[in-house]
């Protein structure tokens, strides 16, 4: 759950640079900056750490998306600062719905596809993680369609 000065100045110098889309990927999500709570102990990355990275994203038109797995549950969101880049968190093959995001690279954009697990076994494991936290996991995990398969455009 953090992320150093050291990776925010590469990430910055990288994106600085570069001469196509960059996307960033980490295991942690952000914290939400415009949250009015600010915990201690964030389940993603810190506060402090995740506005700093927030900053770097939004003077950089060269990142198009910031992907993470941790929370194991489709969702997207998108902060004022960062306008239309999204904030993706993707499922886990391990639990509910057993699933996994493919990326699909093209010229005006990168195109993120929904696939769930196949195996029986595996499907009978997965449902069985459906009824976690109160039977409330299913929810939690499935997210919207739009969560789930989504087209990230080429900020120019």
């Amino acid at each position: 759950g953090q992320v150093t000065a050291e990776q925010l100045d590469w990430l910055d110098t990288v994106a600085a640079e570069a001469d196509r889309p960059v996307v960033v990927m980490g295991h942690h999500h952000v914290w939400d900056p415009s949250s009015a709570e600010r915990p201690e102990r964030y389940f993603g990355v810190r506060p402090e750490d995740s506005e700093a990275l927030v900053a770097v994203v939004a003077r950089r038109p060269r990142i198009v998306a910031c992907l993470a797995g941790h929370t194991h549950r489709n969702r997207v969101r998108r902060f004022a600062a960062t306008g239309s880049v999204p904030w993706v968190e993707v499922a886990s093959v391990k639990d509910y719905p057993g699933a996994w995001a493919e990326y699909r690279v093209h010229e005006g954009g990168i195109l993120q596809v929904f696939h769930r697990i196949s195996t029986p076994e595996a499907l009978t494991w997965t449902e069985r993680t459906r009824h976690m936290f109160e039977g409330l996991y299913a929810e939690y995990a499935f997210g919207g369609v739009d969560d789930r398969n989504l087209v990230i455009p080429v900020r120019r």
